[in-house]
Order: structure tokens, then C-alpha cells, then sequence
């Protein structure tokens, strides 16, 4: 299973992110991945995108974590791009693993 890891990015950054990630895994041939993501909304984002996809449909499982880890925040603050706006909301790290069908 392939992992994207998508640390501190909120949409619409984190579903841009995961729409390349899902397009090029699915010419791939790959039918299982793995995204890491604080973007609470993300699961029902990737669900719409991927049932957009000509003769795919998706099963999605998503677990949260309880809170963000001290070592990530430390690693995400050092990132330039971060932003403590991005952790608005963020109340743990969500990990949805996409199962992608043909239909």
C-alpha cells in the first residue's frame, strides 16, 4: 500500500494533493492507498473525486488518531510553509485508506 503523507495542509491544498496522488496511483494499476491528513473533511472529498473517475468506485476506512503528536508539530513549525492557521480545528491525524474498485 502506497502512503501520502499530507502533514499541516488543509483544503483546498490537501485535496489537490490527494486528487494527483489518487490519478497517478490509479494509472499505476494501484487499488490500495493509504493518506495521512489533519483535513477533517477530506474523506468525503476523496470519495466524490474518485467516483468521478470512469469505471471506479471507492470504499474508504478512515481512523483518527487522539491529538497531534509533539515531535510532528515540532517538524510541521519548522516547515516554511506552515501557517498556525492550519491548525485550526485539527484535533488529530486522520489516516484514510482508499480502496479503489472497478465497477
Amino acid at each position: 500500500m502506497t502512503n501520502l503523507d499530507l502533514n499541516f495542509h488543509r483544503c483546498p491544498s490537501a485535496m489537490t494533493m490527494a486528487r494527483i496522488f489518487i490519478a497517478e496511483k490509479v494509472e499505476e494499476g494501484e487499488v490500495e492507498l493509504s493518506i495521512t491528513s489533519i483535513e477533517p473533511m477530506l474523506e468525503s472529498h476523496i470519495k466524490a473525486f474518485v467516483n468521478t473517475i470512469e469505471g471506479r468506485s471507492v470504499v474508504c476506512d478512515s481512523h483518527k488518531s487522539d491529538g497531534i503528536s509533539d515531535d510532528k508539530l515540532s517538524e510541521w513549525k519548522s516547515h516554511q510553509m506552515f501557517d498556525e492557521d492550519d491548525l485550526e480545528n485539527a484535533d488529530g491525524v486522520y489516516t484514510i485508506v482508499v480502496k479503489i474498485l472497478h465497477i
